[in-house]
């Protein structure tokens, strides 16, 4: 389901600074159960229900700046962001739709598939598309053209 970016920024309206894009992804392992040093559960790469994560889009008040430093080791997602969660003005947006990153070759990899076989979920069903798959390097290693 295509991401509604009207519903968003709410917390903003309401008087918060900020929105993160909440997403709650499959985990990419199985997942080991334990009781004490007792492995007595395994399961193959579960749905994780209670663990939201960054998805990568934020939504700020103009007045959010006053959270940003000038120096040049300022990182969003460390203390702006967190400082900003511990004021209160941080909310989240739960997208409960598809959802990936591509982050890696097996990101693209996976991406690229789901395209090529039509069931990509974020695909238009008429129309043409306005995005077409990215080519290998292309959006990958923070931005190195070297990196495939």
């Amino acid at each position: 389901m295509p991401l509604n970016i009207a519903e968003i920024p709410v917390f903003i309206r309401c008087g918060g600074l900020g929105t993160v894009f909440g997403v709650n992804p499959p985990s990419r392992s199985g997942e080991l159960r334990m009781e004490g040093n007792e492995l007595v559960e395994f399961i193959e790469k579960p749905e994780l229900h209670s663990a939201w994560i960054n998805g990568g889009y934020f939504f700020f008040h103009r007045s959010f700046d006053q959270y940003l430093s000038q120096a040049e080791d300022c990182v969003l997602e460390r203390e702006p962001l967190a400082k900003l969660a511990r004021d209160g003005q941080l909310a989240e947006f739960q997208h409960r739709h598809f959802w990936a990153c591509m982050d890696t070759q097996r990101d693209h990899e996976y991406l690229t598939g789901l395209w090529e076989s039509g069931k990509a979920p974020w695909a238009r069903t008429s129309g043409p598309h306005p995005f077409p798959p990215p080519q290998t390097g292309e959006g990958m290693g923070g931005g190195d053209p070297g990196v495939k």
